[in-house]
């Protein structure tokens, strides 16, 4: 029985030959035009079959190398497996198609909505303190070769700001050893929270806040990072992303780049929202502990936000690395992956009984 018309590559040359596809019982054969025999008769089994996608033809290899290739037709479809065959059948159709392009869609943004940052979380409380040491170590060291230089301040208020926020973190994070670094950023007015338990203040953040108070409140939210290991989870979750695309793409070389950059990652990557809400729920209990007003973190963080937005990047203001906790905005709250300031400043005072 012909089943299909088509052309023959013999695998000695790259011209095909007008050829068709007969069967016979259970054996598959292909013949020119004349009827010569090219290929087989071979059994389905013995088949290499690539079905056509989108209209690209169907390839079937018989054994020795010869490929036959054909526009696809109904009796093509015998030489696929029952269960090939039958899901075949339901790529054909389009609404079909269309459920199951759905449902891969919500398979795949739940595995990353919900799935990935669940395993990164999973995996940042259990990497033992060694590897967050020197991730922490290879951070700073980092930062402090392309980002930042010597503090300026006075040693005397550094050393008595060290002392109180180490204290702090003695009494509210004992799984950590902290250490407070200072360092000039230009008009960068920020702080960071290292996986190693470094906390890093820079002088112009000192300098607009008003007081202590305000500075030990910004550092209560740095706790709450560390506290919940924000930084690492967030690095864990973009590396398992981009470890899945490398896997995706068969380019397994791109793993053990990502492996090497991970204390640039650990720098580069902000927070997202939810991420920020619950370092400042744990900032404001904090403080309440400590008998300070929550006030004082909402305070801070609207004299952080007008420096970002008032310091001109000629001058060293850094919109990016200033409103890593969300300071001056470009976008809507409702596209930008973090809460907008005003509204972290709502939800801190919307806790504060003064």
């Amino acid at each position: 029985m012909r089943v299909a018309d088509g052309r023959f590559l013999d695998g000695r040359g790259t011209r095909g030959l007008p050829a068709w596809l007969e069967r016979e019982a259970d054996r598959w054969s292909v013949r020119d035009g004349h009827g010569a025999l090219l290929a087989g008769p071979a059994a389905v089994d013995a088949l290499e079959v690539t079905p056509g996608v989108g209209g690209t033809p169907w390839l079937v290899r018989f054994p020795g190398g010869g490929l036959f290739e054909a526009p696809e037709t109904p009796g093509l479809a015998a030489l696929l497996p029952r269960r090939t065959a039958f899901v075949r059948r339901l790529e054909s159709r389009l609404p079909w198609a269309l459920a199951a392009l759905l449902v891969t869609a919500a398979a795949v943004y739940g595995a990353v909505r919900w799935g990935v940052p669940a395993v990164a979380r999973a995996a940042a409380e259990r990497l033992p303190p060694e590897l967050l040491a020197a991730s922490g170590r290879e951070a700073l060291r980092w930062m402090d070769g392309r980002l930042f230089a010597p503090s300026r301040l006075d040693p005397g208020r550094r050393a008595a700001l060290a002392a109180r926020i180490e204290a702090l973190a003695a009494r509210h994070a004992p799984g950590y050893t902290v250490r407070v670094r200072f360092r000039r950023m230009g008009g960068t007015a920020n702080a960071f929270a290292l996986p190693s338990g470094d906390i890093v203040l820079t002088d112009r953040l000192v300098e607009i806040l008003d007081g202590d108070g305000q500075v030990l409140a910004v550092a209560a939210h740095e706790l709450g990072h560390l506290a919940h290991r924000h930084a690492l989870r967030e690095t864990l979750q973009h590396g398992i992303l981009t470890t899945a695309v490398f896997m995706l793409a068969g380019d397994l070389s791109g793993v053990t780049g990502l492996l090497a950059s991970l204390p640039v990652m650990l720098v580069e990557l902000g927070y997202s929202r939810a991420m920020e809400r619950e370092a400042d729920a744990w900032a404001v209990r904090l403080l309440r502990a400590e008998g300070l007003e929550p006030a004082l973190l909402a305070s801070a963080l609207g004299r952080i936000e007008a420096n970002a937005c008032a310091a001109p990047a000629a001058e060293g203001g850094d919109r990016k690395a200033a409103g890593g906790d969300g300071g001056c905005p470009d976008l809507p709250g409702w596209l930008s992956t973090h809460p907008l300031t005003e509204d972290r400043i709502r939800a801190i005072l919307a806790h504060d009984p003064t």
